[in-house]
Protein backbone atom coordinates (compact mmCIF):
# COMPACT_ATOMS: atom_id res chain seq x y z
CA UNK A 1 0.00 0.00 0.00
CA UNK A 2 1.33 3.82 -0.88
CA UNK A 3 1.26 6.73 0.72
CA UNK A 4 2.07 10.35 -1.22
CA UNK A 5 4.47 10.89 1.98
CA UNK A 6 4.95 7.66 4.23
CA UNK A 7 3.61 4.81 5.12
CA UNK A 8 3.45 2.49 8.61
CA UNK A 9 2.37 -0.15 10.11
CA UNK A 10 -0.81 -0.48 12.61
CA UNK A 11 -1.53 -1.65 15.81
CA UNK A 12 -4.68 -0.32 16.30
CA UNK A 13 -7.35 -2.55 18.53
CA UNK A 14 -10.30 -1.35 16.11
CA UNK A 15 -8.85 -3.54 13.72
CA UNK A 16 -8.96 -7.11 13.96
CA UNK A 17 -7.10 -9.12 11.19
CA UNK A 18 -7.07 -12.96 10.84
CA UNK A 19 -5.17 -14.87 7.88
CA UNK A 20 -4.62 -18.76 7.69
CA UNK A 21 -4.39 -21.66 5.76
CA UNK A 22 -7.03 -23.95 5.48
CA UNK A 23 -5.12 -26.76 5.14
CA UNK A 24 -1.74 -28.22 7.73
CA UNK A 25 -0.03 -29.48 5.01
CA UNK A 26 0.83 -29.63 1.16
CA UNK A 27 2.92 -30.84 -1.33
CA UNK A 28 5.03 -28.88 -3.99
CA UNK A 29 3.34 -26.79 -6.64
CA UNK A 30 -0.39 -28.20 -4.63
CA UNK A 31 -3.28 -25.64 -5.12
CA UNK A 32 -3.18 -23.82 -1.00
CA UNK A 33 -6.73 -21.73 -0.10
CA UNK A 34 -5.61 -19.27 2.45
CA UNK A 35 -8.32 -17.03 4.10
CA UNK A 36 -7.78 -13.39 4.71
CA UNK A 37 -10.28 -11.52 6.95
CA UNK A 38 -11.19 -8.01 8.67
CA UNK A 39 -12.84 -6.41 10.85
CA UNK A 40 -13.45 -2.29 11.18
CA UNK A 41 -14.60 0.18 11.50
CA UNK A 42 -17.27 1.09 9.27
CA UNK A 43 -16.20 5.13 8.44
CA UNK A 44 -13.13 3.23 7.34
CA UNK A 45 -11.33 2.56 3.79
CA UNK A 46 -9.87 -0.66 3.92
CA UNK A 47 -8.55 -2.61 0.73
CA UNK A 48 -7.47 -6.25 0.48
CA UNK A 49 -4.16 -7.46 -1.19
CA UNK A 50 -4.46 -8.41 -5.42
CA UNK A 51 -1.78 -9.77 -7.63
CA UNK A 52 1.16 -7.11 -7.60
CA UNK A 53 1.54 -7.60 -3.42
CA UNK A 54 4.70 -9.94 -3.49
CA UNK A 55 3.59 -13.12 -1.79
CA UNK A 56 7.07 -14.41 -1.20
CA UNK A 57 7.40 -17.60 -0.86
CA UNK A 58 4.34 -18.33 -2.60
CA UNK A 59 2.43 -17.64 -5.61
CA UNK A 60 -0.90 -16.41 -6.39
CA UNK A 61 -2.85 -18.33 -8.62
CA UNK A 62 -6.41 -17.02 -7.63
CA UNK A 63 -8.25 -15.28 -5.20
CA UNK A 64 -11.65 -15.25 -4.27
CA UNK A 65 -13.14 -11.86 -2.85
CA UNK A 66 -16.51 -11.98 -0.81
CA UNK A 67 -18.90 -8.84 -0.34
CA UNK A 68 -18.54 -6.47 2.77
CA UNK A 69 -21.17 -7.07 5.39
CA UNK A 70 -21.81 -4.25 7.66
CA UNK A 71 -23.72 -3.29 10.65
CA UNK A 72 -23.89 0.38 12.54
CA UNK A 73 -20.50 -0.18 13.92
CA UNK A 74 -18.03 -2.44 11.67
CA UNK A 75 -17.79 -3.54 8.60
CA UNK A 76 -16.14 -7.05 7.95
CA UNK A 77 -14.18 -8.28 4.63
CA UNK A 78 -12.97 -11.75 3.64
CA UNK A 79 -11.40 -13.09 0.71
CA UNK A 80 -9.39 -16.43 -0.13
CA UNK A 81 -6.34 -16.91 -1.81
CA UNK A 82 -5.24 -19.58 -3.81
CA UNK A 83 -1.30 -19.82 -3.48
CA UNK A 84 0.95 -22.58 -4.72
CA UNK A 85 4.78 -22.88 -3.67
CA UNK A 86 8.31 -23.96 -5.55
CA UNK A 87 10.48 -23.57 -2.67
CA UNK A 88 11.53 -26.40 -0.74
CA UNK A 89 11.66 -25.50 2.88
CA UNK A 90 9.85 -28.08 4.71
CA UNK A 91 7.78 -25.18 6.91
CA UNK A 92 6.88 -22.00 5.11
CA UNK A 93 5.21 -19.25 6.40
CA UNK A 94 3.11 -16.07 5.01
CA UNK A 95 1.21 -13.11 7.18
CA UNK A 96 -1.05 -10.97 4.67
CA UNK A 97 -2.13 -7.15 5.43
CA UNK A 98 -5.12 -5.11 4.72
CA UNK A 99 -4.53 -1.50 3.54
CA UNK A 100 -5.90 1.55 5.71
CA UNK A 101 -6.14 4.32 3.23
CA UNK A 102 -6.73 7.52 5.47
CA UNK A 103 -5.25 10.97 4.29
CA UNK A 104 -1.78 11.11 4.93
CA UNK A 105 -0.84 7.82 5.05
CA UNK A 106 -1.39 4.51 4.01
CA UNK A 107 -1.38 1.57 6.89
CA UNK A 108 -0.47 -1.42 7.21
CA UNK A 109 -2.21 -4.30 9.16
CA UNK A 110 -0.96 -7.74 9.52
CA UNK A 111 -2.70 -11.41 10.60
CA UNK A 112 -0.56 -13.05 12.52
CA UNK A 113 1.97 -15.45 10.82
CA UNK A 114 0.35 -18.96 9.66
CA UNK A 115 2.68 -21.80 8.53
CA UNK A 116 2.07 -24.87 6.12
CA UNK A 117 3.91 -27.84 6.22
CA UNK A 118 5.85 -28.94 2.87
CA UNK A 119 5.22 -33.22 2.18
CA UNK A 120 7.01 -35.12 -0.22
CA UNK A 121 5.64 -37.77 -1.85
CA UNK A 122 8.42 -40.19 -1.53
CA UNK A 123 8.09 -42.40 2.27
CA UNK A 124 11.02 -43.21 4.06
CA UNK A 125 12.18 -46.91 3.81
CA UNK A 126 12.71 -49.14 6.84
CA UNK A 127 16.02 -50.13 7.00
CA UNK A 128 15.33 -53.61 7.61
CA UNK A 129 12.78 -56.37 7.05
CA UNK A 130 11.75 -59.07 9.54
CA UNK A 131 11.41 -62.17 6.99
CA UNK A 132 9.75 -65.23 8.38
CA UNK A 133 11.21 -68.74 6.95
CA UNK A 134 9.24 -71.57 5.49
CA UNK A 135 10.28 -74.53 3.66
CA UNK A 136 7.23 -74.70 1.57
CA UNK A 137 7.09 -73.02 -1.74
CA UNK A 138 5.16 -69.48 -1.45
CA UNK A 139 3.74 -67.90 -4.30
CA UNK A 140 5.26 -64.75 -4.43
CA UNK A 141 3.74 -61.56 -6.51
CA UNK A 142 6.02 -59.09 -8.12
CA UNK A 143 6.08 -56.12 -6.31
CA UNK A 144 7.14 -52.55 -7.90
CA UNK A 145 10.75 -52.71 -7.47
CA UNK A 146 11.31 -49.33 -5.00
CA UNK A 147 14.78 -49.62 -4.82
CA UNK A 148 15.46 -49.15 -8.50
CA UNK A 149 12.31 -46.48 -8.53
CA UNK A 150 14.09 -44.40 -6.15
CA UNK A 151 17.46 -44.61 -7.66
CA UNK A 152 15.91 -43.49 -10.75
CA UNK A 153 14.93 -40.90 -8.77
CA UNK A 154 18.08 -39.53 -7.67
CA UNK A 155 19.60 -39.57 -11.13
CA UNK A 156 16.66 -37.75 -12.36
CA UNK A 157 17.49 -35.27 -9.20
CA UNK A 158 21.15 -34.84 -10.59
CA UNK A 159 20.27 -34.19 -13.77
CA UNK A 160 18.04 -31.40 -12.90
CA UNK A 161 20.33 -29.92 -10.88
CA UNK A 162 23.29 -29.83 -13.21
CA UNK A 163 20.71 -28.44 -15.73
CA UNK A 164 19.99 -25.50 -13.34
CA UNK A 165 23.52 -25.16 -12.27
CA UNK A 166 24.19 -24.73 -16.35
CA UNK A 167 21.28 -22.83 -17.04
CA UNK A 168 19.40 -21.85 -14.05
CA UNK A 169 20.15 -17.93 -14.41
CA UNK A 170 18.45 -17.80 -17.90
CA UNK A 171 15.70 -20.00 -16.15
CA UNK A 172 15.35 -17.22 -13.13
CA UNK A 173 15.43 -14.30 -15.75
CA UNK A 174 12.47 -16.00 -17.63
CA UNK A 175 10.42 -16.60 -14.30
CA UNK A 176 10.84 -12.50 -13.60
CA UNK A 177 9.67 -11.83 -17.12
CA UNK A 178 6.81 -14.40 -16.25
CA UNK A 179 6.09 -12.48 -12.44
CA UNK A 180 6.76 -9.15 -14.25
CA UNK A 181 4.35 -9.74 -16.93
CA UNK A 182 1.75 -11.32 -14.55
CA UNK A 183 1.97 -8.10 -12.29
CA UNK A 184 1.65 -5.54 -15.50
CA UNK A 185 -1.36 -7.35 -16.73
CA UNK A 186 -3.12 -6.58 -13.68
CA UNK A 187 -2.02 -3.29 -13.50
CA UNK A 188 -3.56 -2.76 -16.68
CA UNK A 189 -7.04 -4.04 -15.43
CA UNK A 190 -7.26 -2.20 -12.28
CA UNK A 191 -6.22 1.33 -14.79
CA UNK A 192 -9.12 0.42 -16.60
CA UNK A 193 -11.23 0.79 -13.71
CA UNK A 194 -9.31 3.71 -12.11
CA UNK A 195 -11.84 6.14 -13.66
CA UNK A 196 -14.17 4.73 -11.76
CA UNK A 197 -12.78 5.19 -8.15
CA UNK A 198 -12.50 8.57 -9.25
CA UNK A 199 -15.64 9.44 -10.03
CA UNK A 200 -17.04 8.28 -7.39
CA UNK A 201 -14.47 9.57 -4.18
CA UNK A 202 -11.67 11.56 -5.97
CA UNK A 203 -9.35 11.22 -2.31
CA UNK A 204 -9.73 7.70 -2.36
CA UNK A 205 -9.52 6.74 -5.64
CA UNK A 206 -6.41 9.05 -6.41
CA UNK A 207 -4.89 6.89 -2.94
CA UNK A 208 -6.09 3.45 -4.65
CA UNK A 209 -4.61 4.52 -7.92
CA UNK A 210 -1.21 5.16 -6.77
CA UNK A 211 -0.93 2.11 -4.50
CA UNK A 212 -1.44 0.59 -7.86
CA UNK A 213 1.12 2.49 -9.90
CA UNK A 214 3.32 2.53 -6.89
CA UNK A 215 3.35 -1.39 -6.34
CA UNK A 216 3.87 -2.08 -10.15
CA UNK A 217 7.44 0.46 -9.87
CA UNK A 218 8.42 -1.24 -7.19
CA UNK A 219 8.32 -4.67 -9.44
CA UNK A 220 10.02 -3.03 -12.69
CA UNK A 221 12.57 -0.59 -10.59
CA UNK A 222 12.97 -2.86 -7.65
CA UNK A 223 12.93 0.25 -5.20
CA UNK A 224 10.57 0.92 -2.97
CA UNK A 225 8.05 3.33 -4.01
CA UNK A 226 5.88 2.92 -1.25
CA UNK A 227 8.11 4.84 1.29
CA UNK A 228 9.16 7.56 -1.34
CA UNK A 229 7.21 11.36 -1.37
CA UNK A 230 6.60 12.83 -5.04
CA UNK A 231 10.15 14.85 -4.38
CA UNK A 232 11.63 11.51 -4.31
CA UNK A 233 10.18 9.52 -7.31
CA UNK A 234 10.98 12.98 -9.18
CA UNK A 235 14.94 12.55 -8.52
CA UNK A 236 14.78 9.13 -9.83
CA UNK A 237 12.13 9.92 -13.28
CA UNK A 238 13.24 13.48 -14.43
CA UNK A 239 9.79 13.81 -16.32
CA UNK A 240 7.54 17.10 -16.23
CA UNK A 241 4.64 15.67 -16.94
CA UNK A 242 4.43 12.97 -14.33
CA UNK A 243 5.60 16.00 -12.22
CA UNK A 244 2.65 17.72 -12.77
CA UNK A 245 0.14 14.01 -12.37
CA UNK A 246 2.08 13.49 -8.74
CA UNK A 247 1.75 17.46 -7.94
CA UNK A 248 -2.10 17.06 -9.23
CA UNK A 249 -2.72 13.96 -6.93
CA UNK A 250 -0.98 15.92 -3.51
CA UNK A 251 -3.29 18.83 -4.06
CA UNK A 252 -5.93 16.16 -4.33
CA UNK A 253 -5.38 14.21 -1.30
CA UNK A 254 -3.49 17.42 0.48
CA UNK A 255 -4.99 20.21 -0.63
CA UNK A 256 -9.12 18.79 -0.98
CA UNK A 257 -9.05 19.87 -4.29
CA UNK A 258 -11.47 16.89 -5.69
CA UNK A 259 -11.70 17.64 -9.40
CA UNK A 260 -11.98 14.87 -10.90
CA UNK A 261 -10.81 16.69 -14.56
CA UNK A 262 -7.12 16.73 -13.94
CA UNK A 263 -7.26 13.08 -12.18
CA UNK A 264 -8.82 11.54 -15.23
CA UNK A 265 -6.74 13.37 -17.70
CA UNK A 266 -3.97 12.46 -16.15
CA UNK A 267 -4.30 8.61 -16.52
CA UNK A 268 -3.55 8.05 -20.01
CA UNK A 269 -0.11 9.86 -19.67
CA UNK A 270 0.25 7.39 -16.06
CA UNK A 271 -0.71 4.49 -18.81
CA UNK A 272 1.98 5.51 -20.89
CA UNK A 273 4.51 6.20 -18.81
CA UNK A 274 4.00 2.70 -16.78
CA UNK A 275 3.85 0.82 -20.44
CA UNK A 276 7.35 2.10 -21.43
CA UNK A 277 9.27 1.32 -18.21
CA UNK A 278 7.68 -1.91 -18.26
CA UNK A 279 8.61 -3.04 -21.38
CA UNK A 280 12.27 -1.63 -21.21
CA UNK A 281 12.72 -3.75 -18.25
CA UNK A 282 11.28 -7.11 -20.32
CA UNK A 283 14.11 -6.29 -22.57
CA UNK A 284 16.55 -5.58 -20.26
CA UNK A 285 15.79 -8.90 -18.66
CA UNK A 286 16.12 -10.81 -22.05
CA UNK A 287 19.08 -9.01 -23.04
CA UNK A 288 20.67 -10.15 -19.86
CA UNK A 289 18.75 -13.35 -20.20
CA UNK A 290 21.03 -14.69 -22.96
CA UNK A 291 24.29 -13.21 -22.37
CA UNK A 292 23.74 -15.77 -19.41
CA UNK A 293 22.79 -18.84 -21.08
Amino acid sequence: MISLSSFGYGQSQDIEVKGYFDTEQAMLGEKIPYTLTAKYPRTWQVLFPDSLYDFSPFELLEKRSFPTRSDEKYSRDSAIYYLATYELDSIQSLSLPVFQLVKADSIYHFAGDDQISLVTQISVLPDSLNLKESAYYQNVKKEFNYPYFIAGLIALLVIVITLLLIFGKGLKTRYKIWRLQKAYKNFEKQMQEAPIWIEQSPESGTLRLLQTWKMLMKRVNDQDYEQKTTKEILQIHDNQTLARCLQTYDRCIYGGITDPTPLLESLDFLADFSQDLYLHKIKALRDGGRKSV
